[in-house]
């Protein structure tokens, strides 16, 4: 279940803002980006493609949180 991080409402009525799965993709995003870049500014000496970088970056961040999730079922 996809709740809310940040529930404006107790009742889960209204979802209503960052849903968890957004929350932790945000969270895991911060590692991600403090170790790939390094990683990517390395492997690209014409300064590297900054949008698939950055692309790169929302697909793990939100495949860490898709597993956050089902770890939270267990």
């Amino acid at each position: 279940m996809n709740i809310p991080a940040f529930p404006t409402d107790l009742n889960f009525k209204h979802q209503q803002g960052m849903t968890l799965r957004d929350y932790f993709a945000a969270q895991a995003m911060q590692t991600a980006l403090a170790y790939r870049r390094n990683q990517f500014e390395t492997d690209q000496t014409d300064g590297g493609d900054w949008d698939e970088f950055f692309s790169i970056i929302a697909e793990e961040s939100y495949t860490i949180a898709n597993a956050m999730m089902k770890a939270r079922e267990e």
